[in-house]
């Protein structure tokens, strides 16, 4: 189990807009696994909408058997506390499938961070990264 990324990633908007992710990659026993989250003060496109585009780059980073986790924190208009999804049937036919949070961490086969909503902004990971 290792961390491989864990980041901002920027990906294109409905409208032209810039939009930002927090990527975190991770290896875990011969697989790739993907987690994109939600930013809580994210006001572009979200994740759930471009997740074709997104899905298309991570497969060409880390190839068409990435497993790919979305991820919406508290605070990001989800009607539960916090949500995770597997997104499975590749660029052009999304499905998203609930995960738990334990469900989560054995994929990525080590404890998957979750900050709460006032922290899980653009600007907190920014200086999270920067220290």
């Amino acid at each position: 189990m290792t961390k491989i990324v864990d980041r901002l990633m920027s990906y294109p908007g409905v409208w032209n807009d810039r939009a930002t992710a927090h990527l975190r990659v991770y290896t875990h026993e011969d697989s790739v696994v993907a987690i994109i989250g939600q930013l809580t003060d994210h006001l572009a496109s979200s994740v759930s909408n471009q997740i074709e585009l997104i899905v298309a780059g991570l497969e060409a980073d880390y190839g068409d058997r990435v497993i790919i986790v979305e991820h919406h924190p508290a605070g990001t208009g989800v009607p539960v506390d916090e949500l995770w999804a597997s997104v499975t049937g590749g660029s052009l036919h999304p499905v998203w499938t609930p995960l738990s949070t334990t469900a989560v961490e054995a994929l990525a086969g080590e404890p998957v961070p979750v900050w709460p909503a006032h922290r899980y902004s653009e600007s907190a990971l920014r200086d999270r990264r920067d220290r």
